[in-house]
């Protein structure tokens, strides 16, 4: 069987998109990025806050392998720890 050649034209294009290797890496490219827009530092440190929770699952995942059951468990996480 051929190599399918509107896959092959898509696949460049979407790791070009990624900047990023791991999911940590693109969260501190992303605090880095609002930092940059001069958010209050309230909102700067509840998204630091946020993403903390994160880190110990997700932190040195690919990006790109990162699936929703993946950010599930970080919710259930946040949920033990928290009163809601």
């Amino acid at each position: 069987m051929g190599k399918d050649p509107a896959v092959e034209r898509r696949q460049p294009v979407a790791e070009e998109r990624l900047p990023v290797d791991t999911f940590k890496d693109g969260a501190l490219e992303y605090i880095e990025r609002r930092r940059r827009e001069n958010l209050a530092v309230p909102t700067m440190i509840k998204k630091k806050w946020l993403l903390e929770f994160a880190y110990p699952t997700l932190g040195r995942m690919k990006v790109i392998d990162i699936k929703p059951v993946h950010v599930l468990r970080v919710l259930q996480d946040i949920g033990h720890y928290q009163d809601f």
